[in-house]
């Protein structure tokens, strides 16, 4: 992949760190990637409680919180995705997910394969969330 190797480890530590949150015990998290036309894809699995078309909508926007039991117990800012969204972009990638109530979610990031002969990205910093 073309990417700065610390932002990859922020941006899978937060969405490895949500799918587990969100999955009571006994549940699953999986990670998988694959290449595809130019872009490795990267899938977070999680059979944890989902989230519903509302909160899909919501989801990328900055201090945005479920008002579900199970986020409330889970915590956080509601900036995680917010950053990792702006890190995948700033990589020349893209973020999805999928996800129904009660149903899991798996959260897809893409970030193109680096070029033969094209130097490795250089550092990216933190996005900012002003």
């Amino acid at each position: 992949m073309q990417a700065d190797p610390d932002r990859l480890v922020q941006i899978l530590l937060n969405l490895l760190s949500n799918a587990s949150k969100y999955t009571g015990e006994g549940g699953r998290v999986t990670v998988q990637a694959e290449a595809d036309d130019g872009v490795v894809w990267v899938h977070v699995r999680d059979t944890g409680v989902g989230l519903t078309e509302e909160e899909r909508g919501e989801l990328f926007t900055r201090f945005y919180r479920s008002s579900s039991e199970g986020a409330r117990r889970a915590g956080g800012t509601g900036l995680g995705l917010v950053i990792t969204k702006a890190l995948v972009e700033l990589h020349g990638g893209e973020i999805r997910v999928e996800s129904s109530a009660g149903q899991g979610s798996t959260f897809s990031f893409s970030l193109p394969v680096r070029q033969p002969g094209r130097a490795s990205a250089r550092p990216i910093t933190e996005p900012t969330t002003h």
